[in-house]
């Protein structure tokens, strides 16, 4: 009855035409809207490898040219991640971008608790965290730091190792393993780390400096701040 009376007057059929046809537009606007702003950008490099991140991430179409050149940090890619899956919660990726997130909060957490001195509870979160991701370097890493800080340097060396065999160059791993073989007299547990990096990085690249120095093959030279060339810097 209401329908009919509508379509009797030309006027009223129209402006039920028009409100039906903003509804159809909005509703389209909100159903398009999370596809026009995402795009997922492959991301690659030590960020990535470093915490085992998917090799791509959704990231707003206006970042998508920093993103790719690696211009970016891990927050912001969790930042992106939960916003992106407040839109679209039945993403297929959305399972794996969910452990990024719970990754996050262990690590927030860690650092919390490495700033407390609280390695106990770094190594069980470091447990925790292999548990949601194995292929996660960080997570032996956590641990590794834990026990060292511990006084078991044996478990210590065998998380660095676990952590290298995910990521032979990862920058954390690759330096710690070296000042704790040598902290305990044994040098000769990094060198197959060292060589790799000697043969794949080359000499002059910063981590195999960094495990030379950290060997004492090599001496760290500081400038002297009262020299004539630092003060023109």
């Amino acid at each position: 009855m209401f329908l009919a009376r509508i379509t009797d007057s030309p006027v009223a059929a129209v402006g039920l035409l028009v409100l039906v046809t903003v509804a159809i537009v909005l509703l389209l606007r909100h159903l398009v809207r999370p596809y026009l702003k995402w795009r997922l950008v492959r991301i690659s490099g030590d960020l990535t490898t470093d915490h085992h991140l998917p090799d791509e991430i959704p990231v707003p179409r206006r970042e998508a040219t920093r993103v790719s050149r690696g211009e970016y940090t891990f927050d912001e890619a969790v930042g992106w991640i939960e916003a992106f899956l407040g839109e679209r919660r039945m993403h297929p990726r959305a399972r794996e971008y969910q452990a990024v997130i719970k990754k996050a909060e262990i690590y927030r957490e860690m650092a919390k608790k490495m700033g407390r001195g609280l390695w106990r509870d770094v190594d069980r979160l470091g447990a925790r965290l292999s548990e949601i991701d194995p292929l996660d370097p960080s997570a032996w890493v956590a641990r590794g730091r834990a026990m060292r800080e511990l006084g078991n340097f044996a478990g210590a060396i065998r998380q660095y190792q676990k952590a290298l065999e995910l990521n032979p160059f990862h920058s954390a791993a690759f330096p710690e393993l070296a000042a704790t073989c040598r902290a305990i007299g044994q040098p000769g547990r990094f060198r197959p780390a060292l060589q790799r990096a000697r043969e794949e990085l080359g000499e002059t690249h910063p981590l195999t400096i960094e495990g030379r120095i950290q060997l004492g093959e090599l001496v760290q030279v500081y400038a002297d701040p009262m020299d004539p060339a630092t003060l023109a810097h």
